[in-house]
Order: structure tokens, then C-alpha cells, then sequence
């Protein structure tokens, strides 16, 4: 497996708030094209190296994350690689077949990876051992023709993972034994929200809600922005009842849990949508609670935040 000694650089974390928290995390984002890290309680950030859709380990000593040396559509190249926060190496886990796998996210007890993986037939789950070994996939086209299997997210217990085709959501086990297959209608009100294949279903550590980061269609555009405002939603699989928590005056995607009452999430501005436009209106990152109170501005100019557990 190719590896690379990548020094730690240290910077200083004045766009770093600081927050008051009994049980400060380390956090991963990302920057112009940067993968950080920083602690929730302000300490100093560090930048650690070019990537996306990073994911923090649960301990939070490594990372895993896209490398992407794409040049265009008609060059995709897209590998899972993980970097050791303590060391600074990478592994580009080129135990991975082909060059098409994105969206990588950690076991809850640090030993494996699930991502996305581009097959002749479309986009599977797969899964990995977080050195490289044991590569597999855990979908082989189940459940609809068309195969965009999107998404997934490993259950509290790390013994199966939740992922969805935008119609059906999936719980499957390790062995690759799908048990649920529950319409996507049935958890959100299509008449209000929709699904893409970014679109996010994640269990609290007690398994009884769901964050979900779904496009409000009941709310095409805020100034300077064209397409639908995402937005966060729990449901509370107990009750039924899917319920709005994000500000209507924040785009909000991308969400993480930081605990059983606390969720963090990349948010833009209505202000800096019609300030600056579509394009250019930054990101930053914000804490929640599950409640829609409390919320805080963490981090300004970032995005795609996981923390550690």
C-alpha cells in the first residue's frame, strides 16, 4: 500500500469559537480544499492535508477521507485514504479495486471504514478494514434496477449499517443481509422535503431518533440561492414524528452527532447567501441541540464536520 509522510502543521485558531463543554471533542473540517482538526473548547486548529469528506476516527487519532487527483469527468480518481493525526502518514488503501470510491465514514470501534464504490452496475456499499484488508462490498444491487445505493451509516453497535436508493432506506448487516427495507415517505413528508443521494440518515447513540439533512422543497431559494434550502430534521422513530430543528434563516447540511443532545453541522447564511450569492457565501459550523435550541457558531469558514465519539 502506497503511503506518505505528511508533516502536522500547526495554525493559529482565531476562526476558532470557543465553547464551554464538560467533555471537549476533537473535530474535523474542511477548508478551501484543507482537512483541519481543532477541539471543541477553542484549543488550536491544526491543517493537516488536501482531502474531502473526512471523518474522524471515534478515539480521534486518525482521519479517513477522499483523495482525489480527479482531472474531470473523464478522469475520475477517487481512493479512501486514512492519515494518522499522531504520525502524519497516510494510507492510501489501494486494496480498494478501481478508482471510484468516495464518502468514507468509521466503524464505532475504529476498525473498519464504509464508502461508496462504483461497480459496472452502479454505486454499492463497501466496506474495509481501516488498513486496506478485507475489502468487500456489502450490496451487489439489491433492492431496485437503477443501483444508487447512497450514503451509509453505521448503527451505534457497529453491527450494521443504514443506507438508502432515495426511496427505500436499508438496514444491513456485516454478512450483507438487508433486515429493513422502510419507505422513505413513511419517516419525511415528501411534500415537504425531498432526497438526494447526499442525503443523511443518522442514528443517535441510543438508536431512537434520526438526523436527516433533507432539501425543504416547501422553501425554493432564499436571496441569492436557486435551489431548495436544506435543512436538519430528527425523527423520533418511537413517536413518529419528524421535526424541523435547523433555523429557516440557515442552509443546514451535513450533520454530525456530538452526543446524545448535541448535533454540530455545516450552515450558510440567508444574509451571506444574498450578501455574497450562491457561489461564493461561506460555510461555517454550528452546534445544536436535538431540541432546535442553543444554537452556537464553532467554526467560521468550514465545512463537512465529524467529531470524535
Amino acid at each position: 500500500m502506497k503511503k506518505i509522510i505528511l508533516p502536522i502543521v500547526l495554525m493559529s485558531c482565531a476562526a476558532v469559537m470557543p465553547v464551554c463543554s464538560a467533555d471537549p471533542v476533537k473535530i474535523s473540517f474542511e477548508r478551501d480544499g484543507y482537512i483541519w482538526t481543532t477541539i471543541s473548547n477553542g484549543d488550536k486548529s491544526a491543517r493537516i492535508c488536501k482531502g474531502c469528506d473526512s471523518d474522524i476516527s471515534p478515539d480521534g487519532n486518525k482521519l479517513v477521507f477522499t483523495y482525489d487527483t480527479s482531472k474531470g469527468y473523464a478522469s475520475i480518481n477517487r481512493k479512501i485514504a486514512v492519515v494518522d493525526l499522531n504520525s502524519g502518514k497516510i494510507n492510501i488503501l489501494t486494496s480498494i479495486p478501481d478508482n471510484n470510491s468516495y464518502g468514507p465514514i468509521w466503524s464505532p470501534d475504529g476498525k473498519q471504514i464504509a464508502f461508496m464504490h462504483r461497480t459496472n452496475d452502479g454505486w454499492d456499499v463497501g466496506i474495509v478494514n481501516s488498513d486496506g484488508d478485507n475489502f468487500h462490498l456489502l450490496t451487489h444491487g439489491t433492492g431496485n434496477s437503477w443501483n444508487m445505493f447512497s450514503s451509509p451509516a453505521w448503527s451505534p453497535d457497529g453491527k450494521y449499517i443504514l443506507f438508502h436508493d432515495m426511496e427505500y432506506l436499508y438496514k444491513i448487516n456485516l454478512e450483507g443481509e438487508i433486515s429493513m427495507a422502510e419507505k422513505i415517505k413513511d419517516i419525511l413528508d415528501f411534500s415537504t422535503y425531498s432526497i438526494c443521494d447526499g442525503t443523511r440518515f443518522l442514528l443517535s447513540k441510543d438508536e431512537r431518533y434520526l438526523l436527516i439533512d433533507p432539501p425543504d422543497v416547501s422553501r425554493f431559494g432564499m436571496k441569492g440561492l436557486t435551489g431548495p434550502v436544506y435543512a436538519l430534521v430528527v425523527y423520533d422513530r418511537k413517536t413518529k414524528i419528524a421535526a424541523k430543528i435547523s433555523p429557516d434563516n440557515l442552509y443546514a447540511h451535513r450533520p454530525d452527532w456530538v452526543n446524545e443532545r448535541e448535533i454540530i453541522f455545516e450552515g450558510t447564511t440567508e444574509e451571506d447567501f444574498a450578501r455574497m450569492g450562491e457561489w461564493r457565501a461561506p460555510s461555517n459550523i454550528y452546534k445544536i441541540s436535538i431540541d432546535g435550541k442553543d444554537l452556537k457558531l464553532l467554526i467560521k469558514n468550514g465545512g463537512s464536520p465529524s467529531c470524535s465519539k
